[in-house]
C-alpha cells in the first residue's frame, strides 16, 4: 500500500512517519495505534465545520478507535495477518493526519483552488479503509454487538462513498467560480465590483483582517514556490489570484495593518520634492485671500507654462 501523500503538508513529517513500527510487542503496538487514532480525532474535530469530506474521515477514524480499543481489551494474541492489517491501519492513519493537517494550515485560496486534487485524498484514504476491512480476520478478535454494529457501519460507509466516486462540495465549487470570474475581469482589464470581493473572501471565506489577508498572501506565495516543478498547475492562474488577494486586502484595508513593522527616523522617511512641484504661495500669504486669488493667477500662469495643455 502507497504511504506517500502527493499534497505533501507545510513541513515534511519524518521518514519514520510511514512505517509501522517493528519489533514490539502486541499489546504496546496497540496502544500506539490507539493514541495516533486518539489524537487524530481531538486534533482535527474543529474541520468538521469547514469540509465535509473531512467530518467524514473524521467520523471513520472515530469508528476505527472503538474497534483498535475492542482489539486491545481482547487480550489475544494478533495471527500475522491481523497484525499486518493493523500495521497498514497505522499508516492510512498517519496519511490522514498529514492531508487534514494540511488542510488546518494551509491556505484557503490554494485549498480552493485545488479542490479535486484534495477530494481525490480523501477518497483514496477512504478505498484503502474499505480494503483493510474486507482483509483483517474479524473472527479472531471475538467482538462484542456493539463493535461489530460500528464496523459494519463503518463499512457501508466507506462503500458509498466508493460508489458515490469523487465528492466535490458545491459550495467550494461556487466559490471557485466565483474567484476565476474576478481574475477574469482583471484579464480583460476591468475593476472586480469592491462589495462582491469583500462578501466573497470575507463573508463566505472567512478571511478577516489585514492580518488575515497577508497571511493568506503569503502561504499562498510559499505553496508557489514550493511547487513550481508541478507541470498540472496552471500557475497563471494561480499567479493571476494571488495578485487579486493582494488588490483585495489593501482595497479593503488600504495601507492598516503595515504599521509598526518597519520604524524608520524621520529623515529616511523625508522626500526631496522637486521645486516644479513646489507650490509658490507661502503660508502668510494664504491668510490674505486678495492676494492668494492674485498669486494663484500667476501661479496657474507658470504651470501652463512648463505644462502646455494640447488644444
Amino acid at each position: 500500500m502507497d504511504a506517500v501523500i502527493t499534497l505533501g503538508p507545510r513541513k515534511p513529517p519524518p521518514a519514520a512517519a510511514f512505517i509501522a513500527p517493528e519489533g514490539i510487542p502486541d499489546d504496546s503496538f496497540l496502544g500506539i495505534l490507539l493514541s495516533v487514532a486518539g489524537d487524530v480525532v481531538s486534533s482535527f474535530s474543529d474541520l468538521v465545520d469547514r469540509r465535509r469530506d473531512a467530518r467524514f474521515l473524521v467520523r471513520r477514524i472515530r469508528l476505527l478507535l472503538s474497534l483498535f480499543e475492542a482489539i486491545s481489551d481482547s487480550r489475544r494474541p494478533l495471527s500475522r495477518l491481523a497484525a499486518l492489517c493493523l500495521k497498514e491501519f497505522y499508516i492510512v492513519l498517519h496519511r490522514a493526519r498529514v492531508l487534514l493537517n494540511y488542510i488546518a494550515q494551509g491556505s484557503r485560496l490554494w485549498l480552493l483552488l485545488r479542490e479535486a486534487r484534495i477530494a481525490e485524498q480523501f477518497q483514496e484514504l477512504d478505498r484503502e479503509i474499505s480494503t483493510l476491512l474486507d482483509v483483517i480476520p474479524f473472527d479472531e478478535f471475538h467482538l462484542v454487538a456493539d463493535v461489530r454494529e460500528h464496523v459494519d457501519l463503518l463499512r457501508r460507509q466507506v462503500a458509498a462513498s466508493s460508489r458515490r466516486g469523487l465528492f466535490i462540495d458545491s459550495r467550494n465549487r461556487d466559490l471557485k467560480i466565483q474567484i476565476l470570474s474576478f481574475f477574469n475581469e482583471f484579464e480583460r482589464g476591468e475593476t472586480p465590483d469592491a462589495d462582491e470581493l469583500k462578501h466573497t473572501f470575507v463573508d463566505l471565506m472567512g478571511i478577516s483582517g489585514a492580518k488575515g489577508f497577508e497571511w493568506e498572501i503569503e502561504s499562498l506565495e510559499n505553496e508557489i514556490s514550493n511547487r513550481e516543478d508541478d507541470e498540472e498547475t496552471d500557475w497563471r492562474i494561480i499567479s493571476g489570484v494571488s495578485a487579486l488577494i493582494r488588490y483585495c486586502r489593501f482595497l479593503l484595508f488600504g495601507l492598516r495593518g503595515n504599521e509598526g513593522k518597519k520604524k524608520t527616523s524621520p529623515a529616511t522617511n523625508s522626500v526631496s520634492i522637486p521645486k516644479d512641484f513646489c507650490c509658490p504661495i507661502s503660508l502668510e500669504l494664504m491668510r490674505d485671500p486678495v492676494v492668494v486669488s492674485t498669486v494663484v493667477q500667476c501661479w496657474q500662469s507658470n504651470l501652463s507654462q512648463l505644462w502646455p495643455v494640447p488644444e
